[in-house]
């Protein structure tokens, strides 16, 4: 499965995946207004594995705004998504 079918398999069925862990009241929080939330739904949790996939971007024609993007690679400006925006 090339990059591009993968992709839209995950998109095609990330509806039906979320609402499947929801309905299985498993699905976990993804959003934190602060450091101190996110602790306490981690608390007890030794190591935290974020998942996140890049997808290319056209790069910024203003300086600060590349500075924002700025990956660190040569070639491509990625913009780092992560595969569950819940």
């Amino acid at each position: 499965m090339n990059k591009s079918c993968a992709h839209t398999w995950i998109y095609k069925n990330f509806p039906i995946f979320t609402k499947t862990l929801s309905n299985l009241n498993v699905l976990p929080e993804t959003e934190f207004k602060t450091p101190e939330e996110m602790k306490v739904v981690f608390k007890g949790i030794d190591s935290l594995i974020i998942d996140v996939t890049e997808r290319v971007i056209q790069r910024p024609e203003e300086a600060t705004k590349q500075v924002d993007h700025y990956s660190g690679k040569k070639k491509d400006t990625p913009l780092k998504i992560p595969l569950s925006p819940l």
